[in-house]
């Protein structure tokens, strides 16, 4: 029986040192150090735990090994909605959208929800690589989906919005910012992110050929440091 308990107590020791470290990895995009730790997962059955194969396509899909990524997720016996997200995220940075989307469509089929950061980096894949307009039709469906935006996924889809010259699509994307709280500063609002929107928006406005709108957005925002 003490047997039994010490054992359970010692992979859950384990998850949670896995758990810890593999975000490090992530981080450094330190490749063969997952591997190792990968292999020691499977050696020790630690694959049950769902919090470990996520971290594992997480640190997959940032080092781009998304085939790996994908290994881990098809052999996955309890996926979770973060498993979802991580996958779609994933092919999103890596500039595999047409795996993305087919993701996206699976996750509708069995009514999961796709978070905003997937959402924002779906579009924010799409931008980055020229293509505005899938950009602005995933943000369609992002809004029928009814998730709400952040400023990552606002300067994405102005970055959209510059490349195809979507004005009327940008200034809603405007009014959205001011109704929530992005382009305001207070000390309720994020002043790095109301910045990163408003050279967004000028870059818009100015790509769109839009330049009064750009030049007051420009004029608005404060200039730190000068007094």
């Amino acid at each position: 029986m003490g047997n039994g308990v010490c054992e359970r107590s010692r992979r859950r020791s384990d998850v949670i040192s896995l758990v810890n470290i593999l975000p490090a990895c992530a981080t450094l995009r330190a490749l063969l150090q997952a591997r190792e730790i990968h292999g020691y997962a499977i050696r020790n059955d630690l694959y049950w735990d769902v919090f470990v194969a996520n971290a594992f396509i997480d640190v997959y899909a940032k080092c781009g090994m998304m085939e790996d990524a994908l290994k881990v997720f098809q052999g996955m016996g309890n996926k979770d909605v973060v498993s979802w997200n991580a996958m779609v995220t994933g092919y999103s940075q890596n500039g595999k959208f047409n795996e993305a989307l087919e993701l996206l469509n699976e996750m509708k089929k069995h009514k999961i929800e796709l978070n905003v950061v997937s959402w924002s980096s779906l579009i924010a894949g799409y931008a980055q690589h020229g293509h505005g307009q899938e950009a602005l039709d995933v943000f369609r469906q992002m809004q029928l989906a009814g998730s709400d935006p952040n400023s990552v996924t606002i300067i994405s889809i102005l970055s959209a919005c510059a490349s195809v010259g979507a004005l009327s699509q940008g200034m809603e994307v405007h009014a959205y910012a001011l109704r929530t709280c992005l382009l305001i500063s207070d000390d309720d609002c994020d002043e790095e992110e109301d910045l990163m929107v408003q050279n967004g928006l000028t870059d818009m406005y100015s790509k769109c050929k839009y330049f009064n709108s750009a030049h007051l957005i420009f004029r608005s925002i404060p200039v730190k440091g000068m007094w």
